[in-house]
């Protein structure tokens, strides 16, 4: 087990036990029916204005900031006494870390 893995698994317990729980995965939905993929090992996430991806796993601040590792399959999670630790660096998702979305909607054949 990693460094950060050993840090992250308790606190990752408590915060799912303790708070809500939000879906991260690596392909969403867009308001238009298009999926939208983050790269492999990386995340997607449907946000109020529109889809974001990131390199790596991410988790939600208790400023309700979603925060990411820089890394491809890297880990986010929680150090109590640091607050959100990455793998890498922690960063900010954004479209720039999406694949190009499908141009065939999901409902079409």
């Amino acid at each position: 087990m990693t460094k950060i893995g050993r840090k992250i698994i308790p606190a990752m317990i408590l915060f799912c036990c303790s708070s809500t729980v939000f879906a991260f995965s690596e392909c969403v939905t867009d308001d238009d029916s298009r999926q939208i993929c983050a790269h492999s090992g990386g995340t997607a996430i449907n946000t109020a204005s529109g889809v974001v991806c990131a390199p790596g796993k991410c988790i939600m601040d208790s400023a309700k900031k979603i925060k990411c590792s820089s890394e491809s399959g890297g880990d986010a999670g929680r150090d109590h006494g640091v607050g959100i630790i990455c793998d890498g660096e922690c960063i900010n998702p954004s479209a720039e870390y999406c694949l190009k979305p499908s141009q065939k909607k999901i409902n079409e054949k």
